[in-house]
């Protein structure tokens, strides 16, 4: 069997990545390419190689300038729609196109069936999707792109039902070939033993996340910063990537005279080592499909306090939702309240391991294996 993941950006340490690379090396016995859309080598791009795999780019506009970056919105539709063909047209027999890429997976599996891809797989992971009337050009390209995601994938996943009804709408909720199939950890590596023990006395506040507006750190730095006038004993460590939002975070910390309670860690540090040394894993996002990065503080049992806006069929015991339009004392008061073990948090095993990575890896094979799914 020959698949053609494409990807939502490149293959850094982030949680779409992560779950390409789990499909990929949990089902060894399937061949896998995979479409990039940035030139830059990233995080994963050597381990994939290394399982056989080819990468292919078509790269989109990378450059700072607002105005290019407005253009390319539009018109790499095109680029898009001929690079896919073209890479499909040379690789040939593909049995099946598993796309990452959010609206644009339309696009991709426009191409898919016009080339004659059987199974054409639309996979959203995010709630994020503005369909925001401001701007009526905007506006009308983005409903026109999930016209064709609806279209031309003939399977429709999403990690929750609030990711589902994010890209495809109700309408497809509840058809033979729409699927929720939560996202998943690899459990003999994210978890607590005997040997996890705390190594140091200061209070350690983990997020884990790419830097941007959505994943909403600057909150999480202001909270942090009333955190540190009850706790001054408390350590904020923020582990990510995204060097142009990183730089307004520092300016912050700069700002609140808090820099040196702030640390910022690579995106490849050893998250296990950092969770397992955890009091409280913060999750201020603004939206959320699944996310990665909070089942994997829960295997650790690390308390988790995170914004209602994130789906409640994540929690396994140790989550704490909060409003993120409540004021900055409330989080603080949760924060402490957890912190002092004043909170009744218990992590379910049982519904844990039902997020297991090889449960997941099976899922998805059967829908590569699936006929149903053939048009």
């Amino acid at each position: 069997m020959k698949i053609l993941h494409v990807s939502c950006g490149g293959l850094g340490n982030g949680g779409v990545q992560n779950i390409i690379m789990n499909i990929c090396l949990n089902n060894k016995d399937i061949y896998f390419d995979i479409i990039l859309f940035t030139s830059e080598k990233r995080y994963y791009d050597d381990e994939f190689k290394r399982l056989g795999g080819k990468i292919f780019r078509i790269p989109n506009y990378e450059g700072k300038n607002k105005y290019r970056k407005k253009i390319d919105f539009y018109i790499r539709f095109f680029r898009i729609f001929f690079g896919t063909y073209k890479i499909i047209k040379n690789e040939g027999s593909y049995d099946v196109i598993h796309c990452h890429n959010n609206l644009e997976s339309g696009i991709c599996n426009l191409v898919a069936y016009l080339t004659g891809i059987k199974i054409r797989i639309s996979h959203s992971h995010t709630s994020n999707n503005r369909f925001q009337k401001r701007n009526i050009i905007t506006y009308i390209y983005k409903r026109f792109l999930q016209r064709l995601v609806n279209c031309f994938s003939n399977v429709k996943i999403g990690c929750s039902k609030k990711a589902f009804l994010s890209l495809f709408g109700d309408k497809y909720l509840y058809k033979a070939n729409s699927l929720i199939v939560h996202n998943a950890v690899d459990l003999s590596i994210f978890h607590r033993t005997q040997s996890n023990v705390k190594l140091n006395t200061e209070i350690n506040i983990v997020h884990i996340g790419r830097y941007s507006d959505n994943k909403n750190q600057m909150f999480l730095i202001e909270v942090f910063s009333y955190l540190l006038k009850e706790c001054p004993k408390s350590v904020l460590q923020l582990i990510g990537f995204g060097e142009e939002y990183k730089g307004k975070l520092l300016k912050r910390t700069n700002h609140l005279r808090i820099k040196s309670r702030v640390k910022f860690l690579p995106s490849d540090s050893n998250k296990i080592e950092i969770l397992e040394n955890a009091d409280l894993f913060i999750f201020p996002s603004i939206s959320e499909g699944f996310p990665i990065a909070l089942l994997e503080a829960q295997a650790m049992e690390v308390p988790c306090l995170v914004s209602d806006s994130i789906p409640k069929e994540i929690d396994c015991g140790l989550c704490k939702f909060l409003p993120l339009s409540g004021k900055h004392e409330l989080w603080v008061k949760e924060a402490i309240s957890i912190i002092n073990h004043n909170f009744p948090l218990q992590l379910n095993k049982e519904k844990l391991i039902s997020f297991n990575i090889n449960k997941y890896a099976e899922k998805i094979k059967k829908v590569y294996d699936g006929s149903k799914y053939k048009k």
